[in-house]
Parts: C-alpha cells; sequence; structure tokens
C-alpha cells in the first residue's frame, strides 16, 4: 500500500475532532527512498497540505500555493482554532518558507508575524489577518496552543 511514501520532516501540524493537518515540510537524506541520495543539510520542499479524516480514513493532498509561495512551510505553528467557521478555523505562525530547493545557498525565508494566516477547511480557502499592536518578531521552531476565553461576556480565543 506505501510503496512511494514520503515521511516529511518540520511542517506544521495541527488536529480537530475531524481530522489532522499538515502543511508543507521538507524531504531529506533519512526521509524517503527516493531522497536518501541528498547530501546532509540539503533538503526539499514539500509543497502542499495534506488531511486525513478520522471518519473516512482517508488521506488527501490539498494545494496550497495561496499560503504563499510554492505552497510549503516549515518550523511554525499551526493551532485548530473550534469556535471560528463551521468547521473550526486552522491559524499558521511563525515558521518560514522557501523555494523548491533548500542549501546554505538557498535558505527558507522566516515569516513575518504581522500577517496571520488563516485556513477554513469548510470553504478549503486561505485568508489573511493583519496584526496591529505590539507585534512578535519572525521565529521558527516555535510551537503554540490555543485556549477559549469567556470573560467579561466576550467569547474569544486566546493562542
Amino acid at each position: 500500500m506505501w510503496t512511494h511514501f514520503t515521511r516529511p520532516s518540520s511542517g506544521l501540524t495541527a488536529f480537530s475532532p475531524e481530522g489532522g493537518v499538515y502543511l508543507g515540510g521538507y524531504s531529506t537524506f533519512t526521509t524517503s527512498p527516493q531522497t536518501n541520495s541528498l547530501p546532509p543539510g540539503v533538503n526539499i520542499p514539500l509543497p502542499g497540505m495534506v488531511t486525513h479524516s478520522y471518519q473516512t480514513g482517508i488521506f488527501d493532498n490539498e494545494t496550497a500555493t495561496a499560503f504563499g509561495g510554492i505552497g510549503t512551510a516549515q518550523d511554525g505553528a499551526l493551532v485548530y482554532v473550534p469556535t471560528f467557521g463551521t468547521q473550526g478555523l486552522y491559524i499558521a505562525l511563525g515558521g518560514a518558507t522557501t523555494g523548491p530547493f533548500e542549501d546554505q545557498n538557498n535558505p527558507p525565508v522566516k515569516r513575518q508575524m504581522d500577517n496571520i494566516t488563516v485556513y477554513d477547511p469548510d470553504s478549503q480557502s486561505w485568508y489573511w489577518q493583519q496584526a496591529t499592536g505590539d507585534i512578535p518578531a519572525p521565529r521558527i521552531n516555535t510551537c503554540a496552543t490555543g485556549a477559549q476565553s469567556n470573560s467579561g461576556g466576550n467569547v474569544t480565543y486566546e493562542m
């Protein structure tokens, strides 16, 4: 069944009650038989997004070119927010994007934190929200989580 399977590394991952999402990542000499001849330090970015439905057990490959560049991301965080949209939303934070080949001469570029990227699984659409206030510096290898807050009569989702 899995004769041509690449085990991606460093993509953005989040889970909902319906399934999981894996955005981007890259292949190295250790992740796939097709890339085992790559020298250490050379990465092949993997564009797109893989989704998995818990109900059907189906893995699906979706385009993510609207995410930016070639539609890949790495070393960032993806947070599932269940309180917005009909199926919740996924929020991408931090990390980096890259071109079709990555090595010391073509390094990834850190994503700015002032432009928040949102994915709606119901419409399979990407949206962007401009951040305001004290915006953190770009960062990679970050983690994030979220929690619903009902303080003061407002229902918000804090990350």
